[in-house]
């Protein structure tokens, strides 16, 4: 929230070329206030999704009965298959959730 003081301040005194051009959102130049609220708004549009994305997930895993421990091992641990299909694991953690790819 305290980054808004600096959105004002950058767009009030055009610091960085900030509010020197037309916002094709709306077709009009940003004062400080103005990039405040709009900066605020998505803030708080962001933080509302995340807390969806949250209820989403604690629902679904709740339905299929997924036990604590797995849950903390995915959101924490990371992800084990990449979306190309390799066996690289990308985890968050020191420990791998996989197996590591051959070598030959």
């Amino acid at each position: 929230m305290a980054f808004s003081g600096v959105v004002y301040v950058g767009y009030e005194h055009q610091v960085w070329g900030l509010g020197t051009h037309v916002d094709p959102v709306d077709g009009a130049v940003n004062s400080g206030a103005a990039a405040v609220e709009k900066y605020l708004t998505g803030y708080l549009v962001e933080k509302s999704l995340s807390i969806d994305n949250i209820f989403v997930m604690s629902t679904i895993f709740t339905a299929l009965a997924v036990p604590a421990l797995a849950v903390v091992l995915l959101i924490v641990g990371g992800k084990c298959a990449p979306p190309n299909g390799s066996r690289r694991c990308w985890a968050i953690t020191s420990t791998s959730l996989c197996s590591s790819p051959s070598r030959r």
